[in-house]
């Protein structure tokens, strides 16, 4: 059997370092960052996850990362397990793969696998030594489920569940409401002006949350539309009669779409069928209709804010930043990112600041 390795990293003996990260696990995709300045990485993966029970060898596919064994640890219930996740659980199960996108519950369950799966496609280390901050919707209601799964020591194998294992050591700093970290983001990067109120829309994957901070960044309120965020604008166009008659009747493919939208080339696959001109039409409709319904629902501020902006991965579809400037909204430039790097700096410096104090 041909197994992928993880570049080996050089490393001292020493104890190991704590690395600051920050992850915002969308129901699209997770954002992953780590350390900061000059030595920051991001890592960006598909939020799809497929559990393995056959032989690794019966998938002729190419591996490198997404897919991690769990051998011991903290998490009992994942002792012997092993999963595909990213574009590789697509790849090997491409109607039968879990999205995060298919229960708000997942975001909780399936966080650790997340966050392992975004390890596996780093060169490896022996020992993590992780100190995360991450955000999720209704915070408070989710956190402490959300630190029971994630925290703790794992013992994982990133090749297959042969290979000696590496200990990953994470400690949850802090669980912020959705957007905390892309305002610290827009703050540090002067993209607002913080002495003034800020309303903000959250274009997510699953979800169009408003939000409305006071000066200074504390959440005055928020709230999600009942209508859904960029899945279904990718449902619409799966259900348009160019993309049915060529799956003979069916909807079309929800992650092919994504890719021709992300890209920007609009084509469905290799199939030869171009989407642009029912993405335009689309995508018009999909943001008219919500835009409207995040206004109405912040109407009650929008007299006494200095900065309207949106931000998420929606943030950064074709053509939306200018559609959003006719309606005095800013897109964020990097949107998609804004919240992970925001993240990934407030746990900077609460490590910082921990450092500081026991200095």
């Amino acid at each position: 059997m041909t197994t992928s390795t993880q570049p080996i990293r050089a490393e001292k003996l020493r104890s190991e370092p704590e690395i600051a990260v920050g992850v915002d696990n969308g129901h699209g995709s997770l954002k992953f960052v780590i350390s900061s300045n000059s030595g920051q990485t991001k890592v960006r993966c598909p939020s799809k996850f497929k559990e393995i029970f056959e032989d690794l060898s019966d998938y002729s596919i190419v591996r490198e990362g997404n897919y991690f064994y769990y051998s011991n640890g903290t998490r009992k219930d994942l002792i012997g397990r092993e999963f595909f996740t990213g574009s590789l659980a697509y790849s090997a199960a491409p109607s039968t793969h879990i999205r995060l996108s298919d229960n708000p519950e997942y975001k909780v369950e399936y966080a650790l696998h997340a966050i392992l799966g975004a390890l596996s496609t780093l060169p490896h280390r022996n020992k993590w030594n992780l100190k995360v901050a991450l955000s999720i919707h209704q915070s408070q209601l989710y956190k402490k489920a959300l630190i029971e799964q994630i925290e703790g020591e794992h013992y994982v194998g990133f090749t297959d569940k042969f290979e000696s294992s590496s200990k990953i050591a994470i400690k949850v700093l802090s669980v912020l409401p959705e957007g905390a970290g892309a305002y610290a983001y827009c703050r540090s990067n002067l993209l607002i002006d913080s002495t003034q109120q800020t309303i903000a829309f959250d274009l997510g994957t699953g979800t169009i949350i408003w939000q409305v901070f006071a000066p200074g960044g504390k959440l005055i309120d928020r709230g999600v539309l009942t209508a859904g965020g960029c899945i279904d604008l990718m449902d619409a166009i799966a259900a348009t009669p160019l993309i049915q008659r060529y799956e003979g009747g069916r909807t079309g493919d929800i992650e092919m779409i994504r890719q021709g939208i992300e890209n920007s080339t609009f084509n469905y696959g290799t199939t030869g069928i171009n989407f642009q001109d029912i993405y335009a039409t689309e995508v018009t409709r999909w943001l008219q209709n919500r835009l409207s319904m995040a206004v109405k629902a912040v109407t009650p501020w929008m007299r006494s804010t200095g900065n309207l902006v949106v931000w998420g991965g929606g943030a950064q579809l074709p053509g939306l930043a200018e559609a959003l400037k006719r309606h005095r909204f800013t897109a964020i430039p990097n949107g998609a990112w804004a919240n992970a790097i925001g993240l990934q700096r407030i746990a900077q410096g609460l490590c910082d600041r921990k450092r500081m104090n026991h200095g």
